[in-house]
């Protein structure tokens, strides 16, 4: 399992918090409700596809996961490629 500090963004706001990758989806944990079950999972056969994006048109730190039915979560992290790589690895290893 693979786990990195992150942030869920809205296109606005920013919660914190940490997003693991693991063989049957991704799961965000907010830090500010670390003590709750509230968090945000993500089943690797529900992503459509992974898109990198360009944060304030300066920097590169977001992963956009685009689900099937058009669901999209925006995620902003230190190495965006190497979170879609592994996740893209993940997928192609599933039935």
């Amino acid at each position: 399992m693979l786990k990195t500090p992150a942030f869920l963004y809205d296109g606005n706001k920013q919660l914190a918090g940490a997003l693991s990758v693991a063989e049957e989806g991704i799961r965000f944990y907010f830090s500010d409700f670390n003590k709750s079950h509230l968090d945000l999972y993500i089943a690797l056969s529900d992503i459509e596809r992974l898109e990198i994006f360009q944060l304030y048109n300066l920097t590169t730190n977001g992963l956009k996961v685009i689900c099937y039915g058009g669901r999209e979560d925006l995620f902003i992290l230190q190495r965006p490629w190497s979170i879609k790589k592994s996740i893209e690895q993940l997928k192609r290893q599933r039935p």
